[in-house]
């Protein structure tokens, strides 16, 4: 009897191992892939590493990912340097000071060899003070992410705001959110932009960008950054093609944190902007539309 009983349970447990054994296999692939991807490597010699145009002085380097903020520094060891990146960082710059190198894409499992170059166009001193500051961006057209590489500590920057002269409507870059959300992916040379800041600061924001050139004024509002040279407000007035569709424009003093206005035919001792500096932004008012050249 137990023998038949045994002869009976054999082909049933044969098939309940057959089963776990496919489970297993089915199951295998899952778990594989439920393994995190490798981090991306760079390393290189510390002898190849040039800052601002010079020699590296041993300064910590600040690895820092796409929205800017600090993830780490790079490990030195001997006579070279590695920095390891874990996923989740689109891509990587390496920072000195407020000098930054340009961007590189993180790859996991990949291993980059790195001649480090970090800053060397140069900067310009630029005061922020708390609440908003129309800037005039001086560096080349790029992302936000590398524009702001430099800037001294994000966690200070609230928001930063630009104007669509064709949409009539604000668009903003806030620090943190996905890159789907963000309604700024670029900072353009010579643009004009609102950065709302929660204390008084001077950022080196990066220089080498053209904003020279004739850019239309609509019938509208529009923003204008200045990169003429210092002088009165009937020169940027000059500027203008036809300076009768100017009704009046407006330039916004952090200081007070209100406008000023230039009113076309008003007494001197009556107008808001008398004298103007280079990297001014301008609020014009117009109709129909025109254009302006610098």
């Amino acid at each position: 009897m137990s023998t038949l009983l045994s002869a009976r349970r054999t082909p049933h447990l044969l098939l309940v191992g057959a089963l776990l054994a496919v489970a297993l296999i089915v199951a295998l692939p899952q778990i594989v892939s439920a393994q995190p991807p490798p981090p991306a490597v760079f390393f290189g010699s510390t002898a190849d590493i040039t800052v601002d145009g010079g020699a590296w002085d041993g300064s910590t380097i600040q690895i820092i990912d796409q929205d800017g903020d600090v993830i780490g520094q790079a490990i030195i060891n001997g006579g070279s340097w590695s920095a390891e990146i874990m996923p989740g960082v689109d891509s990587v710059r390496f920072r000195v000071g407020s000098a930054v190198s340009q961007s590189f894409a993180v790859v996991p499992g990949s291993v980059s060899n790195v001649v480090l170059t970090i800053g060397g166009a140069g900067g310009a001193s630029v005061s922020l003070l708390s609440g908003f500051n129309f800037l005039v961006w001086r560096g080349a057209t790029m992302s936000v992410s590398d524009g702001l590489a430099s800037f001294p500590n994000m966690s200070n920057l609230s928001a930063i705001f630009e104007f669509s002269s064709g949409s009539q409507t604000w668009s903003s870059y806030r620090p943190g959110l996905p890159a789907g959300v963000q309604g700024i992916s670029e900072l353009r040379a010579g643009g004009a932009y609102f950065f709302l800041v929660t204390v008084s600061m001077t950022w080196e924001m990066p220089t080498g960008g053209d904003g020279t050139g004739t850019q239309t004024i609509v019938a509208g509002f529009t923003a204008i950054g200045w990169v003429g040279p210092y002088g009165d407000a009937q020169d940027v007035l000059d500027a203008v093609a036809n300076t009768g569709a100017v009704a009046v424009f407006f330039r916004f003093n952090a200081s007070t944190q209100s406008y000023e206005s230039f009113r076309p035919g008003l007494p001197p001792a009556v107008q808001g902007i008398t004298t103007i500096s280079q990297y001014d932004v301008f609020f014009f008012s117009a109709s129909p539309s025109t254009s302006i050249t610098q």
